[in-house]
């Protein structure tokens, strides 16, 4: 969010793009995770960085994420 430019106060959505493994322990955590981040919707999977403003990877645990942020439709 702060990378891209947002302000706090900006609607945002997140992506994450994983592995499909990780991708599906992270699903059960959606909610959270949006609330975490502020974000109006959060995808997960291997495409959910597409059409996002902005984007980084980053390994954890050994395992590659890229997570993106753009600003919401809504």
């Amino acid at each position: 969010r702060k990378a891209a430019g947002y302000e706090l106060t900006d609607r945002i959505a997140v992506g994450v793009a994983t592995d499909q493994a990780t991708a599906a322990r992270l699903v059960p955590h959606r909610a959270w995770l949006s609330s975490e981040t502020l974000a109006e919707t959060l995808e997960i999977g291997p495409d959910a960085v597409a059409g996002m403003d902005r984007d980084a990877s980053f390994e954890l645990d050994g395992v590659s994420l890229r997570v993106g942020v753009r600003r919401s439709a809504r």
